[in-house]
């Protein structure tokens, strides 16, 4: 096995864009050359536009989000018309699905916050809302990466845990704002992990203690600390798996690890009271007050209120009558009964919300109705033309859209029955289509790299083809195919991404060791599959990132050993990597995760530099102009330095080559190897280029299209 720290760089590097293009404004120099191109921004209903889709009824047709500053930044993606005139459809919504630990809606003053782990992103947002979670508006955070969001009605609260360096591991903080996320002090920076307890003034933390697990409590939101008894109340039920909400003087504590109709009360450090529900067999796996109301939920998907109130309970016993929801919403809950999602959250206005399959909804206590709620996000994994429709998929749902809209454009996206019903056999695939045929790529991370043929007029999906070679599960992005597709001639071309297995090597370092993967050609009819290089020790297995045909070949960036030629007559392969990055210890944002060919010549490129393959040797191309105007950025979510010429992708354009960076385009001469004409620069970074068979457009990372002409 060779080299498998590139499997980690470039499953990385995929996502790595949508950090460093994060900048809200781009250095404009006004003494610079306008640049080849003129632009003209396109006036149309689209956010980020990230793909083109060719022509349906004579229409260019894009695919896009909204990205709307509301908690769900990723709203349904769009699919948008030109030409004639800018149209748009909207693919459905669907559930609301975060990460566990920032699907929180908690109070502080008038106001009420959401913390929200962008998907396919790695960072969160903070919202907040003054009118019951009908707007909302995107708040300043103290840390890219936060967790946990708490508050005691007054105070805000935060945990951030950030990896420092290998010596000294990770950095826990909790933050506190008293002013409505407005700024941000820090409470705590020794905890143990991202456990804490907030109550009615006061806060309690587990802390590193070399004596093992230990707690501390604050009544002053953090100035000062003290430790908490072993044997007081508090310390027995201050666990990671108890939430807590407060109600009044009094805190309500509830175990989601725990199958007995009960809730704990602590009314005071020194009065902590466990209560039986009456009229409840299952357990609580989270309460939440809405005016003074006490909601549960539980993990058989009910939803009711709690009678009482929690200071008269001991007395009094909570009942528990259920709540009617709508007939066509049912309660959200997760598969794995120990991480819980949260799926109610309550108003001050005595409403409250449920996270249902269909989408967060709000119960109006006064008219006794339902409303949707933002937020509430959904975005396409892909979309694919296939006879007169368009498909998208997201989450293991298929959803169909005709290409002939109505005379009023009312059509809509629907759900195909038949290819949601099989989520058991493509569940979280990705559609493609080659050579007049539909396949199904799984991505589900526990599947082997494997390809289905999809038949939609007979309603089959059948196994084409399987990695047999694969022996673990694979382990990629989320939402990444395992095997990539190519049509070359009338030859079908599959990759596969292989698998890989964790090892603790015997210095305690954590390696990856690989299992199947390689090119292969495929009989599309039988499924039957030659491997287009031998296999033997000489011959690693590929773990296949990227395809690209150039010459009469395909060449490959392989995540385990760089980047190969592999012959189509199955002759064998060759490793072309010479003149490339090949050192264990080069930095990410310099190893090659693309390839681009225009017919003529075949280029590599990583964020920071281009190749160009030359008598089978890569030479690399000058690209000093683009870095004498970079700036950093600074550090990206990996350690590294990003600069604002971070290159993105690239195209053509006569006999130009088309290189964007993050900050502009520039056109590079190959014949010469000079870059020409100056530098055509955008407002905002660029996120890529769409290439349609009118023209090049430039998608812009926080929305906008562009359609570039050359100058007069």
């Amino acid at each position: 096995m060779r080299r498998p720290y590139h499997l980690v760089v470039l499953l990385l590097v995929t996502s790595l864009f949508a950090f460093v293009g994060c900048s809200d404004e781009v250095r404009q120099d006004e003494t610079r050359d306008p640049g080849f191109f003129a632009r003209e921004a396109l006036d149309g209903p689209f956010g980020n536009a990230y793909e083109y889709r060719g022509r349906i009824d004579g229409e260019l047709v894009f695919v896009g989000e909204l990205r709307d500053y509301v908690p769900g930044r990723h709203m349904p993606a769009h699919i948008y018309s030109a030409e004639s005139g800018w149209s748009q459809a909207t693919l459905p919504e669907t559930a609301w699905r975060v990460h566990d630990t920032t699907e929180r809606i908690v109070r502080a003053g008038e106001a009420h916050f959401f913390l929200e782990h962008i998907p396919g992103e790695d960072h969160t947002a903070l919202y907040r809302t003054t009118d019951a979670g009908q707007t909302w508006e995107e708040m300043e955070m103290p840390a890219d990466y936060a967790f946990d969001l708490r508050g005691d009605g007054e105070a805000l609260y935060l945990y951030e845990e950030t990896f420092e360096s290998s010596e000294t591991g990770y950095v826990r903080k909790l933050w506190r704002s008293v002013d409505g996320a407005q700024t941000w002090e820090i409470a705590h920076d020794a905890l143990a992990r991202r456990g804490y307890t907030v109550g009615p003034g006061c806060l309690v933390v587990e802390v590193q203690s070399e004596m093992g697990r230990s707690f501390e409590i604050s009544t002053d939101g953090g100035a000062s600390w003290e430790a908490v008894d072993e044997n007081s109340p508090l310390a027995r039920v201050t666990e990671v798996s108890n939430t807590w909400t407060a109600h009044g003087e009094s805190l309500l504590a509830t175990n989601p690890r725990s199958f007995q109709p009960s809730l704990w009360v602590w009314h005071s450090p020194e009065e902590l009271a466990s209560y039986t529900v009456t009229g409840l067999d299952a357990g609580l796996i989270w309460v939440t007050i809405a005016g003074e109301t006490v909601y549960g939920s539980t993990r058989e998907g009910q939803v009711g209120e709690l009678t009482g109130n929690p200071a008269d309970w001991s007395t009094t016993p909570p009942t528990w009558q259920p709540v009617t929801l709508p007939d066509d919403a049912a309660l959200f809950v997760a598969s794995d009964a120990t991480e819980p999602k949260r799926n109610i959250f309550g108003f001050g206005d005595g409403s409250f919300a449920v996270l249902t399959e269909s989408g967060l909804l709000r119960r109006i206590q006064e008219e006794d109705s339902w409303e949707p709620v933002s937020p509430a996000h959904a975005s396409a994994d892909y979309l694919v033309e296939f006879g007169e429709e368009l498909f998208a998929g997201r989450s293991g749902e298929f959803f169909r859209f005709p290409a002939d809209e109505d005379e009023e454009g009312d059509a809509q996206w629907t759900v195909d029955e038949f290819l949601t019903s099989s989520r058991g056999t493509i569940d979280d695939a990705i559609l493609t289509r080659l050579g007049g045929q539909l396949y199904a790529i799984p991505t589900t991370p526990d599947l082997a790299p494997s390809i289905f043929k999809v038949d939609l007029d007979g309603q089959t999906v059948e196994l084409l083809w399987k990695d047999e070679a694969v022996t673990e599960s694979y382990h990629g992005l989320r939402r990444e195919p395992s095997a990539r597709m190519l049509e070359v001639g009338d030859r079908l071309v599959v990759g596969s991404a292989g698998s890989f297995r964790e090892v603790v090597s015997a210095s305690g370092s954590t390696i990856l060791e690989h299992s199947g993967g390689g090119v292969f050609a495929l009989d599309g009819a039988t499924g039957q599959a030659q491997p287009l290089f031998d296999g033997s020790e000489e011959q690693p297995p590929l773990s296949v990132q990227s395809m690209v045909e150039h010459d009469g070949s395909v060449w490959v960036v392989s995540a385990t050993d760089g980047v190969w030629n592999v012959a189509l007559d199955g002759s064998g392969m060759t490793r072309t990597h010479d003149g490339l990055p090949d050192d264990p210890n080069t930095d990410i944002l310099e190893l090659v995760h693309g390839l681009y060919s225009t017919g003529e010549a075949l280029y590599a490129y990583s964020t920071t530099s281009l190749w160009v393959l030359e008598g089978g040797q890569w030479s690399e191309v000058d690209i000093s102009e683009l870095q004498e105007t970079a700036e950093i950025t600074g550090l990206d979510p990996f350690g590294a330095q990003a600069n604002t010429n971070a290159i993105v992708d690239l195209d053509e354009h006569g006999d130009r080559l088309v290189v964007a960076t993050l900050e502009g385009i520039y056109l590079l001469d190959p014949s010469t190897g000079e870059f020409v004409d100056g530098r055509t620069d955008f407002e905002q970074p660029i996120y890529k280029l769409l290439r349609t068979d009118t023209g090049l457009y430039v998608s812009l990372w926080q929305g906008g299209l562009h359609r570039l002409s050359e100058r007069d």
